[in-house]
């Protein structure tokens, strides 16, 4: 609390200071380790809507989800990334976003909703270099949606756009073993 109390008086006392977004990010992180997410997550906000070119912005709504993941409300994290990503579309930030909204539906278990969202980023950042791994992520959404010929035609995929990319050898892997479990 006593943190708090210190930052709001920095943007008090120096409100055109170039520290504002690291200053509001403290603040949000000292409610998150006291753990009141929504306090968190109002902070985490206003730094993502007030400086979504700043470096912050990408961490501010990895905790943003992060709060609401906690509080069990994943449907809320995945509509705020679609706000921020129309809204924002020119931030150098947005290939991050989707690639934090597809990784939050997989670590979620929603691989359905996952498929769609590498899909997305797929289409959208197709010179991204994390390309590959969406491809191999959406091949591992396949295979926990018992879509086992979708999988394969994921990891064939990755292996013939990108060989030489760290998640080829592992798609070939799950590819094999995927094969040895139908057989």
């Amino acid at each position: 609390n006593e943190a708090i109390d210190d930052f709001r008086y920095l943007i008090q006392a120096y409100p055109n200071s170039g520290l504002l977004p690291r200053i509001h990010f403290a603040i949000a992180d000292c409610y998150y380790n006291q753990g009141k997410y929504e306090e968190a997550m109002k902070t985490y906000k206003y730094i993502v809507l007030t400086y979504p070119s700043n470096p912050l912005a990408p961490e501010a709504m990895k905790s943003v989800q992060q709060s609401l993941m906690l509080l069990g409300r994943e449907d809320e994290a995945a509509a705020l990334l679609d706000t921020f990503i129309t809204e924002n579309d020119e931030s150098p930030y947005v290939t991050e976003f989707r690639w934090k909204k597809a990784d939050m539906f997989y670590t979620g278990g929603k691989y359905a909703d996952a498929v769609t969202a590498y899909e997305d980023f797929i289409e959208k950042h197709p010179n991204s270099n994390k390309s590959p791994d969406a491809i191999y992520w959406m091949g591992k959404s396949y295979i926990n949606l018992n879509e086992n010929e979708k999988a394969i035609e994921a990891f064939n995929k990755l292996r013939q756009k990108y060989p030489n990319s760290d998640f080829a050898p592992m798609g070939l892997l799950e590819q094999g073993l995927l094969y040895k479990k139908m057989a």
